[in-house]
């Protein structure tokens, strides 16, 4: 399914085959969908696998609705973990966990995904906030400390405040 980007907007990152996990969160149970990240809004679209045809049989993906749609003034930022699970009696496994803090009008909510790349998203995000353009870099650095985007005239960081 394609969706309609505003004007001005453009995809930053997107990622089909992503988990949410649940979290600190009320969106919900697990779920498997699509994260999208565009210069102008936060979202996850819950999907599903359905089998069409009678005879000859394919699958499609199905949209069930959209869970998650936040502009990027909502999003308060994104970090990665390294979490542990049981995959037997005896075997565990590693797997990466992105967790973004998201500024609701419930309150605050920090929805884990398992993500292929967890940095590169957690890197995606917060350059998204700091309203990095992604495109030229034309005019825009990052602090060497933390890595947050600011301009070129900046003399401090607008996030950690260490001279530069």
């Amino acid at each position: 399914m394609s969706f309609v980007l505003g004007p001005g907007e453009s995809v930053l990152r997107e990622e089909q085959s992503v988990w949410y996990q649940g979290g600190h969160s009320r969106y919900g149970n697990p779920m498997w969908g699509k994260l999208l990240l565009t210069n102008k809004r936060f979202q996850f679209v819950e999907q599903r696998v359905v089998e069409i045809g009678r005879i000859r049989k394919s699958t499609q993906l199905e949209t069930v609705g959209i869970r998650i749609n936040l502009p990027n003034d909502k999003v308060l930022g994104a970090h990665t973990e390294v979490r542990v699970r049981k995959t037997g009696r005896f075997s565990k496994e590693n797997w990466g966990a992105l967790i973004v803090s998201l500024d609701t009008d419930r309150g605050v909510e920090n929805p884990v995904f398992q993500v292929s790349d967890t940095q590169g998203w957690a890197t995606a995000i917060q350059r998204a906030m700091g309203g990095e353009v992604v495109s030229t870099g034309s005019g825009v650095r990052t602090c060497k400390y933390c890595n947050a985007a600011m301009s070129q005239r900046d003399a401090f960081c607008p996030q950690c405040g260490k001279s530069q």
